[in-house]
């Protein structure tokens, strides 16, 4: 299985999404962050499924929420 390293500005960015979602209505935040781990392990279960957008970088979109995961698959 893939394991996932983000880059240092992935926190922040999660962040400012979960403070958005919880204002604007409480507990959507965590519904955001457990579709984001939901996502991460399809992303990590199954890495080569999702496309190459650009430059060999993929994109995985989440479902419910407007966000996607771009990462490089690395045989290290």
């Amino acid at each position: 299985m893939l394991t996932p390293k983000r880059h240092p500005l992935v926190r922040a960015d999660m962040q400012e999404a979960f403070v958005w979602y919880e204002r604007e209505r409480p507990g959507f935040g965590g519904d955001y962050l457990s579709e984001l781990r939901a996502t991460y392990r399809r992303m990590c279960e199954w890495p080569l499924l999702y496309a190459v957008r650009f430059a060999g970088v993929r994109r995985v979109n989440l479902r419910r929420f407007p966000y996607g995961i771009f990462y490089v698959v690395r045989p290290d």
